[in-house]
């Protein structure tokens, strides 16, 4: 048996809730962490130090170019 964290994501990517279990494998971890979403959410499922499963969310852009300038939102915020 290991344990496992799983942290629901909403849709600014930031962690809304973050349960843990024990499960007898990393399958039945990202089954049982699927079945806890609701529409619009992301999930990962962590083992320790290790994201074995990531699903649903955008990946975190930078809030300034290199240069300093200010990003402008994108359509989809």
């Amino acid at each position: 048996m290991q344990r496992y964290e799983f942290r629901i994501l909403g849709a600014d990517n930031r962690a809304k809730s973050v349960l843990c279990a024990i499960q007898i494998n990393d399958f039945a971890a990202v089954r049982l962490a699927q079945s806890l979403l609701q529409p619009g959410q992301g999930v990962e499922v962590w083992r320790g130090m290790t994201c074995i499963f990531a699903r649903n969310h955008r990946p975190a852009r930078p809030a300034f170019t290199l240069g300093g300038a200010r990003l402008k939102p994108s359509a989809a915020d």
